[in-house]
């Protein structure tokens, strides 16, 4: 017969099972995300344009892959501000 004490230390071992996973995940993330702006020097707040002439200060860099990161940028404007609307570059993008 299983007893509550048993039920109640199964979930607390998944619940820590869980956390570590989730911490594991993050610096995964953050490891992978370092890693690619190192290796195609490119990173938060750098400035970039895309094929389509567009460009933006970057806000977010998603490595994809074993190719070049996807990067979405903030887009400036014709008169140099800093527009409100984000752009996805993905991986057509050049660092200026």
């Amino acid at each position: 017969m299983v007893t509550e004490k048993e039920v109640e230390d199964a979930y607390a071992v998944e619940k820590a099972a869980r956390q570590v996973y989730i911490e594991a995940k993050d610096r995964r993330q953050r490891v992978d995300e370092a890693h690619a702006c190192e290796k195609y020097n490119v990173g938060i707040g750098k400035f970039v344009t895309d094929k389509r002439g567009r460009k933006g200060v970057v806000i977010r860099v998603l490595p994809w892959s074993n190719g070049r990161p996807w990067i979405y940028a903030k887009e400036i404007k014709k008169d140099g501000s800093q527009g409100k609307r984000e752009l996805a570059m993905y991986c057509d993008w050049t660092v200026l």
